[in-house]
């Protein structure tokens, strides 16, 4: 039983840390994005697990190393850097689809990652060591096991719940992005074709283009789901990235130069 409990009071930890982890990153974006408050997460609930599994793995391999702030600064860093990468990848793999981007970020890697986050990460393990964790853990000990067990009881079924209906709209979202793909290279290819017809040198053709293809997207797209899925395809590329817009502006571009 002592196996259990210990085990529930890990799990406590866990959702506590994830709760933290979500209202930070609130916090954070608020501040980042000028005031402009955005949901954060795969999950509809208040939560981000891969904080809490974050600090889960911080507490049991580097707490060790808290006599020594520089080493576990320097592991936390590696270790919460490495999660998060390895999770973004497997989120993208499964959901073809990406949470997070850095790419806009100086010293990124692969966009999955970046110094500034990981510095804060390192920064954010000596807070959880030295500060957090002590007061947090504290007060979980402080309750019962009985109740421990229920809380815990209520807490996993609301993950798993939450889990289910966020993982349905994500392949939801994954059906619609082929769809949609496919709906806008066809759209892009009879663009073309009507521009190579009618001869048009004039670059506001492409902008009109751009115009109709959200309108397009729209229709596809509406009606389909709720507000997660409304928040999900917020995170959709820019339509002036797509690379077949940006191949048909250099022809359109190419053309204009040959002619003069």
């Amino acid at each position: 039983m002592d196996i259990i409990y210990s085990f529930l009071h890990v799990f406590l930890l866990f959702f506590i840390y994830s709760v933290i982890g979500y209202l930070c990153e609130i916090i954070y974006c608020f501040f980042y994005n000028h005031g402009k408050v955005q949901d954060r997460g795969f999950l509809y609930g208040p939560y981000c697990p891969i904080y809490g599994f974050g600090s889960l793995i911080i507490l049991f391999f580097l707490k060790k190393y808290e006599n020594d702030p520089l080493i576990l600064f320097t592991m936390s860093i590696v270790l919460t850097s490495l999660l998060e990468y390895i999770t973004s990848y497997l989120m993208e793999k499964i959901f073809e689809n990406k949470w997070w981007d850095y790419s806009d970020q100086k010293f990124n890697l692969n966009g999955r990652i970046c110094l500034l986050n990981s510095f804060l990460f390192g920064i954010l393990g000596l807070t959880l060591v030295y500060f957090i964790n002590p007061f947090i853990s504290g007060y979980v000990l402080k309750i019962s096991n009985e109740l421990q067990f229920i809380i815990s009881g209520l807490i996993f079924l609301l993950l798993v719940f939450d889990t289910i209906k966020s993982s349905n709209t994500a392949f939801h979202l994954k059906s619609k992005l082929k769809i949609m793909k496919q709906d806008i290279n066809n759209y892009i290819e009879e663009e073309r074709n009507k521009i190579s017809q009618r001869n048009k040198e004039n670059l506001e053709d492409l902008e009109e283009m751009a115009s109709k293809m959200k309108e397009k997207i729209s229709t596809i797209l509406d009606g389909k789901s709720g507000a997660k899925l409304d928040e999900l395809i917020k995170k959709l590329p820019d339509l002036h990235k797509l690379n077949e817009i940006a191949i048909l502006k250099h022809h359109i571009s190419r053309s204009n130069s040959d002619k003069k």
